[in-house]
């Protein structure tokens, strides 16, 4: 079984029920990649943990209507924490790994110049390691597991239209959004 695989869904299904099979899909991600985050064998690990985490809580945000409103809430407060738990890592994992190349933008003579500074850097990933593996290991990532599990166990417990038409109106509302900023744009907008 592929942790990475998305569940096909049926066009037909409550939504409810869809959005239940594909934040299960996320979490099995976030099982398959747990001890190879805690136990710092690749950075890919993390990446793919952090992947997962981010799509459970936009799968969460989209799912606003669609589950009992506190519920939703307690899922992503717990999400949250534990997404921001990980962002340190991530970033001098991000920064370390892209140390050749920032070195080829320096001239030869510099380049020992810069030494202290990613030894500085490498102190600090593993510290920011320790912190994030204590997180994953923390109540803190097993209550935003449980709460996202108890999420889906909701499924089939209310009355939910489809998931093809729950996409169709949410991709129209976003369409909608992103046609009305574009028409901001001329020829004089910044390129921000």
């Amino acid at each position: 079984h592929d942790p990475k695989a998305t569940p096909a869904l049926d066009p037909s299904e409550p939504t409810d029920q869809a959005y239940a099979q594909l934040l299960r899909a996320q979490l099995r991600t976030c099982a398959a990649n747990l001890s190879g985050t805690i136990e710092d064998v690749d950075s890919e690990f993390l990446h793919d943990l952090r992947v997962a985490l981010r799509k459970i809580r936009s799968l969460l945000k989209d799912a606003r209507g669609t589950f009992p409103a506190e519920a939703l809430a307690e899922a992503q407060a717990a999400l949250r924490v534990v997404a921001h738990g990980t962002n340190q890592l991530r970033d001098l994992d991000v920064f370390l790994m892209a140390r050749e190349r920032y070195a080829a933008l320096l001239p030869d003579e510099l380049r020992p110049g810069v030494e202290p500074l990613y030894e500085d850097l490498a102190r600090r990933r593993q510290e920011a390691h320790g912190e994030a593996a204590a997180l994953l290991e923390s109540p803190a990532f097993g209550r935003a597991l449980a709460e996202t599990e108890r999420l889906c166990g909701e499924a089939g417990r209310r009355a939910c239209e489809p998931i093809a038409e729950h996409a169709r109106r949410t991709l129209a509302k976003r369409y909608r959004r992103v046609t009305k900023e574009a028409a901001k744009i001329t020829r004089e907008s910044s390129a921000e």
